[in-house]
């Protein structure tokens, strides 16, 4: 089996992928792996258009209610599909180089569809990106990790949370329990979806309870059956990674 070298952490806010992938990258950085780290709308942070995007689709002033919902998960797309074209450029140009990727595809689909929209409309706003992302999987090898909560009580605690530490406003999605619910079912079951046909993916479930290190070690054991090898007892802990 192909050692995948895009790997997408990708799920429900506040279940800790983030963490999980800046745990990975720097593990693969200390094996002197070049790694490329990118995000959804964003990009590794060199690109002003996907940044610039970012920042008014994501402002809380931003009139939701009186832009058509199509055009602006265009908006999200088309910067989306142009940061999967540049990881395919840096795996073309680093043969040893591993793209970590910040939300995916699924992200894509389950906000779509959570917001309203329907999915021949999904199939139309994002057939471009979804054929971009097959594209680095046949080339390069590709898997998702989808981080599902068991409930959304824990996350949105957790994002509250780190709201208040950082001193930053909660967009208003993240505080709607039901449309979280929605997130997180559609999450827990994309890997049935049309949308997920010819991807590969993996859940990982993420408990109340569980530690950065627990989350960390569902991670491994889903990276190992990838041909990822680790010779320390926890991923989270900076467990080896060799290639």
């Amino acid at each position: 089996m192909r050692k995948p070298r895009y790997i997408v952490f990708d799920g429900a806010d506040g279940c800790g992928k983030t963490t999980q992938l800046e745990k990975l990258k720097e593990i693969l950085t200390k094996q002197g792996l070049p790694v490329y780290h990118t995000r959804a709308l964003g990009g590794d942070g060199s690109c002003e258009f996907q940044q610039s995007i970012r920042k008014v689709l994501l402002n809380k002033k931003f009139p939701a209610d009186q832009v058509d919902l199509v055009f602006e998960e265009q908006l999200f797309s088309m910067a989306d599909n142009e940061g999967v074209k540049d990881a395919i450029k840096f795996l073309d140009k680093n043969e040893e180089g591993l793209v970590l990727k910040d939300r995916g595809l699924a992200s894509h689909v389950v906000y779509s569809q959570a917001r309203g929209m329907q999915d021949d409309q999904i199939g139309r706003v994002h057939g471009r990106l979804f054929n971009t992302e097959k594209e680095i999987s046949r080339s390069h090898g590709a898997l998702h990790l989808l981080f599902v909560p068991s409930d959304v009580k824990f996350t949105m605690a957790r994002i509250a949370a780190r709201a208040k530490a950082t001193g930053t406003e909660v967009i208003e999605r993240l505080e709607n329990p039901i449309f979280q619910k929605k997130v997180t079912d559609g999450m827990s079951s994309f890997f049935l979806s049309p949308f997920a046909a010819k991807f590969t993916i993996e859940t990982i479930m993420v408990g109340p309870d569980d530690s950065i290190e627990a989350v960390g070690e569902k991670v491994k054991r889903a990276l190992r059956n990838y041909g990822y090898t680790f010779d320390a007892p926890a991923l989270a802990e900076g467990a080896a990674v060799t290639a």
